[in-house]
Parts: structure tokens; sequence; C-alpha cells
């Protein structure tokens, strides 16, 4: 069903868009760069094989004594692409 609907999109709304070879591991924007430092610390203390984006998330909020679970998909986005 997909598929139809792509074939009636013009091409220009289907083509990814180009990314340069240095934004491959671009971060997300709305990851500030002191929860970017927070995060990695976190990864480097911790046991990268049991650590969870559960864990992750709970210490950031204990250390920041704030909500930042509006900031989880980019939270588990850098992790994802800085392991």
């Amino acid at each position: 069903m997909a598929r139809k609907a792509e074939e009636k999109m013009p091409s220009e709304a289907t083509e990814s868009p180009k990314s340069s070879p240095s934004s491959e591991k671009a971060v997300p924007s709305s990851l500030s760069q002191d929860l970017q430092d927070r995060v990695k610390k976190i990864m480097d203390e911790g046991d990268i094989q049991k650590l969870t984006l559960k864990a992750v998330m709970e210490t950031l909020t204990h250390d920041l004594e704030k909500d930042v679970s509006m900031h989880k998909r980019a939270i588990k986005e850098f992790i994802s692409d800085n392991l």
C-alpha cells in the first residue's frame, strides 16, 4: 500500500536529502551540549553491554533534578550514533 502512495508522489518528495560526509554523525539539534556531555559521560562510566536508555534517562533526571523525557528521542539517537 505504501508503495502505491510513493508512486503517486512527485520524485522530489520521495528522494531522501543528500547528506555530506561530515554530517553523517550529526547530533540531534534538540539535544544541548550539556546533555550530550552528560550522556557521553554516563556511557563512558557504565557497562555499555548492560546500559539501557531507561537507566540513562533516570541518571540524567536525577543529576539535573528535572524531567528530561522530552529529549528521549534525541538522547536515543545520540546514544546509537555514539556506540
